[in-house]
This record gives C-alpha cells, sequence and structure tokens, in this order.
C-alpha cells in the first residue's frame, strides 16, 4: 500500500513537471532573442504590415494623419519610440509574441497571444483586453481585468503602445 502510494505520488510530481514545460515551450514557441529594442512585425514580416485588403495591418506611413492621441476613433497604434500601424478597417488585432499573431512583438515579457485590441459593435472606440497573459496588460498604470476603452498608453510586456 505505501508502495502504491509512492509511485502514485512519483507519478503526479512527473506529470505536474511535463504540464510545466509543456506550458513554457508553448509560450516561448516561436520565439527569438529579443532585440535591443522591441520590434513590430506582422505574421514573421520585418518589413511594413501589409494593408487591410492582404489580411493584416497596414504601415501609417501610408495611412492618412492620426487623430488627436486619446481621441475616439483613432485608427494608427503607436509604438512608443517604434514604428506606427494603421488600424483603419479592422475590428480586432491581436498583439503578442506568436508569429500568427496580427501585430507580433519580440519582447520577451510578453506572452505569445497577449492582448486584444478591438471595436464593440457600433463604437469607433478601440478595447483592450488582456488575454491572460502572465506580466498582465495595462492602460495607464491600471491593469487590465476585463475589458477596458483604450485612453491612455498601453503596456504588453515592456512593449508600450498608444493610439493616436
Amino acid at each position: 500500500m505505501e508502495l502504491a502510494f509512492r509511485i502514485g505520488l512519483l507519478v503526479v510530481l512527473w506529470v505536474f513537471v511535463f504540464a510545466v514545460l509543456r506550458e513554457l515551450r508553448r509560450d516561448l514557441s516561436g520565439v527569438g532573442g529579443a532585440p535591443a529594442a522591441p520590434v513590430m512585425t506582422a505574421r514573421g514580416s520585418a518589413s511594413a504590415l501589409p494593408s487591410p485588403s492582404a489580411g493584416g495591418v497596414q504601415d501609417a506611413a501610408t495611412a492618412a494623419s492620426p487623430s488627436v492621441p486619446g481621441s475616439s476613433g483613432a485608427d494608427v497604434l503607436e509604438v512608443i519610440g517604434g514604428p506606427a500601424y494603421d488600424l483603419s478597417g479592422f475590428d480586432q488585432v491581436v498583439i503578442g509574441r506568436h508569429p500568427e499573431c496580427d501585430i507580433v512583438i519580440s519582447d520577451d515579457f510578453a506572452s505569445s497571444r497577449h492582448a486584444r485590441l478591438f471595436r464593440r459593435p457600433g463604437s469607433r472606440d478601440w478595447f483592450v483586453e488582456d488575454l491572460n497573459s502572465r506580466n498582465g496588460t495595462f492602460v495607464g498604470q491600471w491593469r487590465v481585468e476585463q475589458p477596458e476603452r483604450v485612453s491612455d498608453v498601453i503596456t504588453v510586456g515592456q512593449t508600450a503602445l498608444r493610439m493616436v
């Protein structure tokens, strides 16, 4: 009886270890070494994001001039200290390290699928939702616990973004 208990405990321990390793592998899959500054790409592209008709996000350099920061209906997402991307024509964008995300960031503190930006039906405002990331998503200094209207800087891992 005692031997069966010990073997059972050992099996449970190894199942736990493998589950943790599998989760870590899944979270880190498709991620290379992080550059000095976070870089955003779309679906593995190192260049500007594709246009909405191509299924990705368009580079803001080809977009109309951005609206006032934090204003209703702003469609340009800017990485502070990095590129800006036009989100017009999109109702939802997933941000994370995974190559299948709409906007891929190289940030070791971001999860594979970290956050989602979306518009509610009939609204021009963007909302942000944390996708159960390990380090959380922040709007300003407040952690996002439920979908929140984007009204300040969004922090995903160590990458700061803002709507302009």
